[in-house]
């Protein structure tokens, strides 16, 4: 799409301020820095394209700005070697050639030969960006492309395309440790003691929280808020209960539903879709039932089907597959549906809290893939690690119990460590050869 000439000059200046500043704006490159930053900057050094991918309102802007701050601050960058598009804005929309070949104009780069940073905001809106970008990468061009995209489908394929090409790191809401480094970062000793407290963690060990005490009761607090809110880092700062659901369903339903979604997908229905979504979310950490929903909203299997997998395109919800020693049968069983955050699941209904505690722990652990397990008895979540398999059981508002489901994994499965996620006891039970670590779920989601 061909774009005025003036226009598409005029848009570039108001997307990179450092042009004439000579340093990314701080209202743009946020002061609070998570932990992922540090590993997307060093992918810099690579010979590849960096795509960062997740939802939307997750922060992913937030970096992209953060990563052009440090260009800049460090001396590696000049500002006009650093060029900022965003896809999101419409009026953006041109062929990739047209925009730098207008930023080369206006900076005159490419004529010294240094190398560009160039940054693109919400590639996926960007018809057949991956081929676009594959020209550049072909041609050896002194151009370091650094992606951002909402679309699991559409950032997949185009990564597909450039196989070899990029590195690739999912980013999603807040976990909790990042929500109290946002919300409690001043607190110097807090962080030296949780620092203390993760340095060698690992699940299946009893962690030593002696210097997290003095600390306990605004953890606890933060937790309470954290779990209502969830970690939608641009709503952090709105106390209003009533404006902070207005804002978070604007931005899912009317932006992701009917703007994204409707959009990417030529979804004739958006109001189905809305539906489903509303479904899920009110029922997170269940089982799937495909038959069930298509009788109930009257759609075909196939439509259900295509319409969940949108959902889990756009990181609004995860599937947990069963497990089972064969892979067959963990493909053929029904999945477990968890909502991406527990934000969500307050905005639009009021599931029991033992399901959302349920699904943040989940989605906490997701970089490990966790499975679920039912015969008969469940667990909730089953890990596999090198040292075998973990199952984990959420007993949030229940008095720890005999434990049924995990022994019945243990003794079929041959485990000899679990863990069971409470409200606020920790501490270690034996079980014959299985060890049980009861582990406060503030505590497991902080070091996680």
């Amino acid at each position: 799409m061909a774009m005025d000439g003036q226009k598409l000059l005029q848009l570039l200046h108001f997307y990179n301020p450092w042009w004439l500043a000579g340093r990314a704006p701080e209202s743009l490159a946020l002061p609070y820095r998570r932990p992922v930053l540090e590993r997307l900057e060093s992918y810099l050094e690579l010979d590849r394209a960096v795509i960062i991918k997740g939802p939307r309102r997750v922060g992913k802007s937030t970096l992209l700005y953060q990563m052009i701050g440090d260009l800049l601050d460090s001396g590696k960058a000049q500002p006009k070697d650093i060029l900022y598009i965003s896809f999101d804005d419409v009026e953006m929309r041109s062929e990739l050639s047209d925009i730098l070949e207008a930023y080369r104009q206006a900076t005159a780069v490419a004529a010294s030969g240094r190398t560009v940073y160039c940054f693109i905001d919400e590639v996926h809106f960007l018809p057949d960006w991956q081929f676009q970008v594959k020209r550049y990468l072909d041609r050896k061009s002194p151009v370091k492309f650094i992606l951002s995209g909402s679309s699991a489908t559409l950032v997949k394929r185009g990564a597909e395309s450039l196989a070899g090409r990029t590195v690739e790191e999912l980013v999603l809401p807040f976990s909790f440790r990042e929500y109290v480094g946002y919300s409690l970062g001043r607190s110097e000793p807090l962080s030296a003691a949780l620092d203390r407290v993760r340095a060698n963690y690992d699940i299946t060990e009893l962690p030593d929280i002696t210097s997290l005490l003095p600390f306990k009761t605004e953890l606890l607090v933060a937790f309470e808020q954290y779990l209502s809110r969830g970690g939608f880092p641009h709503l952090f700062q709105v106390q209003d209960e009533i404006i902070w659901r207005k804002l978070l369903r604007e931005d899912i339903v009317e932006k992701v539903i009917y703007r994204d979604l409707a959009d990417l997908f030529q979804i004739k229905q958006p109001l189905l879709l809305e539906k489903i979504f509303l479904y899920l979310t009110g029922n997170t950490a269940g089982l799937l039932n495909i038959s069930n929903l298509s009788r109930s909203f009257g759609l075909s299997r196939a439509t259900v089907e295509t319409y969940i997998d949108y959902l889990r395109q756009s990181y609004l919800v995860f599937m947990c597959n069963k497990y089972s020693p064969s892979l067959e049968a963990r493909l053929r069983s029904a999945p477990k549906m968890h909502s991406i955050d527990c934000g969500l699941a307050h905005a639009f209904d009021v599931p029991e809290q033992g399901r959302i505690v349920e699904s943040m722990i989940a989605a906490h652990l997701l970089p490990l893939s966790p499975l679920y397990w039912r015969d008969g008895s469940e667990v909730d979540i089953v890990l596999e690690r090198d040292g075998g398999l973990l199952p984990v059981e959420v007993k949030y508002r229940k008095q720890a119990g005999d434990f049924k489901g995990i022994r019945k994994f243990a003794d079929l499965y041959g485990c000899h460590k679990a863990v069971v996620v409470t409200g606020d006891e920790l501490r270690r039970i034996e079980a014959g050869d299985l060890f049980i670590l009861l582990v406060p779920a503030w505590l497991l989601s902080l070091l996680l």
